[in-house]
């Protein structure tokens, strides 16, 4: 079997591109492995109310991050059907 990753930030042309793999590799059994990086927000705080907000952000950003890609993986599944 064969393993692709394929970056995503969720923009038409990383969908675009995740259309194409899929059309190109229609006839052969292949493992579609969906990434999508971020950079968390960072910064040195001088005390902890700093902190807090930077810390929470990054979490919202991986949680919404989560939530595209499991909304993709389905919308993958339900148009392979």
């Amino acid at each position: 079997m064969i393993r692709i990753i394929l970056p995503t930030d969720f923009s038409s042309n990383s969908l675009n591109a995740l259309s194409y793999a899929q059309l190109l590799f229609k006839n052969t059994e292949v493992e579609f492995i969906l990434l999508n990086a971020f950079w968390p927000l960072t910064s040195q705080p001088t005390d902890d109310t700093t902190a807090q907000p930077v810390m929470n952000t990054s979490k919202s950003m991986e949680r919404q991050s989560l939530k595209n890609l499991e909304a993709l993986k389905s919308d993958i599944e339900n148009s392979n059907e």
